[in-house]
């Protein structure tokens, strides 16, 4: 941990000073406030693994936010097709819905209730209010997981034919 600690540090550092010279436009403020609380949240878990439990949960937030915002970026703001024989390195709707599933989909889970796979038994001895809203979200999440894990390998296998 303390060598990604170090080099999200070590980014986020020389993200800011190299923005200096572009000037400070919206996405660039974006953009070096999404690394510097991914640093940040590594940093935490870093130097203290038990009461900073916590950050490791925002620098998973952190990716699945950027990569949530890849994709409005690319449906909605673009409205680029989807193609799919466009190389993985080239900003698409597909890479940011695949990013979305491996990376962004896991990192929510993971932020949320600390588990890739998320609360799917709700624990009846300590029954609160949001143990059923958070059930019904892990639920949903993993089933829209499955269905755009099934889209994406739809498309592959359409592409492939």
């Amino acid at each position: 941990m303390w060598i990604i600690a170090l080099f999200a540090v070590t980014m986020a550092v020389v993200m800011y000073t190299s923005s200096d010279t572009e000037g400070w436009t919206g996405q660039n403020i974006i953009s070096q406030m999404a690394i510097s609380s991914l640093a940040f949240g590594l940093l935490v878990t870093a130097l203290a693994p038990q009461r900073g439990w916590w950050g490791i949960r925002l620098a998973a937030f952190v990716i699945f936010a950027s990569y949530f915002w890849y994709i409005i970026d690319q449906f909605l703001i673009q409205g680029s097709a989807v193609d799919l024989t466009v190389e993985r390195s080239t900003k698409s709707p597909f890479n940011a819905l695949l990013g979305l599933l491996i990376f962004g989909i896991p990192c929510l889970m993971f932020s949320l209730w600390g588990d890739i796979k998320g609360k799917i038994a709700p624990n009846t001895e300590q029954t609160t209010e949001a143990k059923p809203i958070s059930h019904k979200v892990a639920i949903i999440s993993q089933w829209l997981f499955l269905a755009l894990s099934a889209a994406a390998a739809l498309l592959i296998a359409w592409q492939w034919l």
